[in-house]
């Protein structure tokens, strides 16, 4: 396999300019969390088989996985917005030209925006009603402290979209 040299890559990845100051702290700390998250589904099933053998456990661990599951899942999809690396359900963006090209990225971002709007409020309502119910996960962590986490996450990627 011959190295990429920088002429072929894609015009997306050459132009982007350096990040830095707060926006660089910001970038590292979602990458920070999407890390943490990955070693925490890694890590959690293994201690929990280790402990298996002691008879012991933790306690809830498969509804913990479930959950950093979810937040790996929002914070991707967050980290694909901001760098632009969302996958379109068509290509015809590639056979378009000036207005018309602009025109349908306008059109296709509002939708988005939209729809990551509608979502947002939607789990606004949930998280909410989730409050007032008082479930709760293993050693006593409300459910909705779980679900806040990916409401925000959701809100990062409808201003990213917008």
């Amino acid at each position: 396999m011959k190295p990429v040299s920088k002429s072929t890559q894609p015009s997306s990845y050459t132009t982007a300019a350096p990040v830095t100051g707060w926006r660089r702290v910001l970038r590292q700390g979602e990458e920070l969390l999407v890390v943490l998250s990955l070693a925490a589904l890694t890590a959690l099933p293994l201690i929990e088989l280790v402990l298996r053998r002691f008879h012991s456990g933790i306690s809830g661990s498969s509804a913990f996985v479930q959950n950093f599951t979810l937040i790996v899942g929002m914070l991707g999809g967050a980290i694909a917005a901001r760098d632009g690396r969302l996958l379109s359900f068509s290509t015809l963006g590639s056979f378009l030209k000036g207005r018309v090209k602009a025109a349908a990225r306008v059109l296709s971002s509002g939708v988005a925006a939209a729809i990551s709007a509608f979502l947002c409020v939607a789990s606004s309502q949930f998280l909410l009603t989730e409050k007032q119910g008082g479930a709760r996960l293993a050693y006593n962590i409300p459910t909705w402290i779980v679900e806040l986490a990916v409401a925000e996450v959701q809100e990062l990627k409808r201003h990213r979209i917008d």
